[in-house]
């Protein structure tokens, strides 16, 4: 068994297709490629990518691939808890905030004659096969290291785990090394700083530094504009107006 990657000539190890090493192990490429259909499939052995696909914490998702980002595992979302109904982070299933998760028109992993269930690595699976990846693979794999580093970057910018809450619901779920792994990353890690518009007041026209988190550091008026909305409709009421240093 194997893990593998959406992108799918069948070469081994260190396959290159359109100039790009991803340290696989095998690279498949469909020939005769239809329309909406992908075209190749890396796959890593077990032993190489560090996860067993029998024994590892698995949780189910609509396909391969989602083309829009989504969390499935809505117990590490940053804002699920919250007693205020703030809301901010990633878009869930049960609350899409509008987007549409599988647009028609992009290629399927899963074909729609095909009722099996797709499962993919629980978020404290894979961030023990990222912790060894960058780690373990710098030298020797070092496409496989750089990218397990920056989907490391991903899940700590989008799930905000850099905060103690996030870290006391995630932490004890890793493997020891990747704990203390972790837990050092987390303590130097910088989130990009995100700033408001300000409409109304002595600053308006001005830009207003907010954690997103935190909803006494925005405006008043977008706290008014709050008030009263369901959490999924206040992420767009504010988050669609911010904006992120590069």
């Amino acid at each position: 068994m194997g893990c593998g990657d959406l992108d799918a000539k069948s070469n081994s190890c260190d396959s290159q297709i359109g100039g790009i090493d991803f340290n696989a192990d095998f690279v498949l490429q469909k020939v005769d490629v239809q329309e909406s259909e992908y075209e190749l499939l890396r796959i890593w052995r077990e032993e190489s990518y560090r996860i067993s696909v029998d024994q590892c914490s698995t949780v189910e998702v609509p396909d391969v691939y989602s083309w829009n980002c989504f969390l499935v595992e809505e117990i590490y979302h940053p804002a699920i808890d919250r007693l205020d109904g703030w809301w901010y982070g990633p878009d869930t299933l049960t609350k899409p905030n509008g987007k549409c998760i599988l647009p028609p028109q992009l290629p399927r992993g899963k074909s729609s004659k095909h009722h099996g269930s797709v499962l993919i690595p629980s978020i404290p699976a894979y961030l023990n096969a990222l912790d060894y990846h960058t780690t373990e693979y710098r030298h020797s794999k070092p496409a496989l290291s750089q990218i397990g580093s920056w989907q490391i970057r991903n899940l700590t910018r989008y799930l905000y785990l850099e905060l103690p809450h996030q870290q006391n619901t995630l932490l004890f779920e890793l493997e020891a090394k990747t704990n203390e792994f972790l837990f050092q990353y987390l303590k130097h890690y910088k989130r990009k700083p995100r700033y408001v518009p300000v409409d109304e007041g002595a600053r308006v026209g001005g830009l207003m530094l907010v954690k997103e988190w935190d909803p006494e550091t925005y405006p008043d008026y977008i706290r008014r504009r709050f008030t009263g909305l369901d959490s999924g409709n206040s992420s767009s009421s504010y988050h669609n107006r911010s904006f992120s240093c590069k």
